[in-house]
């Protein structure tokens, strides 16, 4: 807490210092940039909630001040999004999203980190929020840059294959969804293995839209393969292995 509270005191030092808001007044850049220096601060430190408080002033001056599609305006908008995200407020970090992706063209490339982290972090709010349709065509925005940017088989764009793929299944689009999961195992296996844990659980998402769609004949031998790899970890007799058994065994009299 000592520490914490003398690096505070050691940004306020820097931002304010030599620039007190008394000489420049409250209505100037530099003002602004103090201002969100001290939000930052409070931010990387683990106190968001501390943080809001400046930027919140940041961005209300820099929007005056430079305009609201400025550089430094967005990036203030998107900074106090990210620390309102961290106090659990994503009803007043959405619109602040929002503002931020529309104002992007010109200012930010597509395949920016500012702008797929914004488009990423607003997806999840809309599936955090159950409005999973809205998220559908960020993630799908974000799936076409990180392929065209990074390849299909790197690992952010598999993991994002797999939000995608989370976000037609919350709107009861199966056949959709069940796309690109097949996609994220066929890059995963590749990429990682069979056995490897990421691979592991992108078998298991996919034999549950399967079983969901109730095409249990392409749900069961994934389930058997998954139940292959927990025998060689855990071992026969382990309580989850004898789980996976009697569940498989379940699906099969199904059919």
């Amino acid at each position: 807490m000592r520490i914490w509270r003398a690096a505070v005191r050691t940004a306020v030092s820097a931002a304010i210092g030599s620039v007190p808001p008394r000489t420049l007044g409250l209505e100037h850049e530099e003002t602004a940039a103090s201002l969100a220096v001290l939000g930052g601060v409070h931010l990387t430190n683990g106190d968001p909630a501390g943080a809001v408080t400046y930027l919140e002033q940041a961005l209300s001056v820099r929007a005056r001040v430079l305009g609201r599609d400025h550089l430094d305006t967005v990036v203030s908008r998107n900074n106090l999004a990210v620390a309102l995200c961290e106090i659990d407020e994503p009803h007043r970090a959405i619109p602040l999203l929002e503002q931020v992706i529309d104002d992007a063209p010109g200012i930010f490339a597509p395949e920016s980190a500012e702008l797929t982290s914004a488009q990423e972090r607003l997806a999840g709010l809309y599936i955090s929020t159950g409005r999973p349709d809205r998220a559908i065509p960020l993630y799908s925005q974000l799936l076409e840059t990180r392929i065209q940017t990074i390849g299909v088989d790197h690992p952010t764009t598999l993991a994002t294959q797999d939000m995608l793929g989370f976000a037609y299944r919350a709107t009861d689009n199966l056949s959709r969804a069940i796309v690109f999961y097949e996609k994220e195992l066929i890059g995963r296996t590749r990429i990682l293995g069979p056995g490897h844990q990421d691979t592991f659980k992108s078998r298991n998402i996919l034999a549950y839209a399967y079983r969901l769609s109730g095409d249990l004949a392409r749900a069961i031998p994934l389930y058997e393969e998954t139940l292959k790899f927990a025998v060689a970890e855990l071992g026969h007799r382990h309580p989850a292995v004898i789980k996976m058994r009697d569940n498989i065994r379940s699906l099969r009299a199904q059919m």
